[in-house]
């Protein structure tokens, strides 16, 4: 294995977070928890494209 093969699988792994994440919001009743959930999932998000942008660059 060489160095870029081990850094592809947290990548992999942190893209399927908001996945994740939006299965856990459909199961959560508290309001609260809900509006932090979708914060995290937008602010996630918005990352990862920002991320993916830059990759093609």
């Amino acid at each position: 294995l060489q160095l870029e093969d081990l850094l592809i699988s947290p990548l992999q792994r942190i893209t399927k977070l908001p996945i994740v994440l939006k299965e856990i919001h459909k199961y959560t009743q508290n309001p609260e928890d809900k509006a932090r959930i979708e914060k995290v999932i937008e602010n996630m998000s918005e990352s990862l494209s920002k991320y993916m942008h830059n990759q093609r660059l």
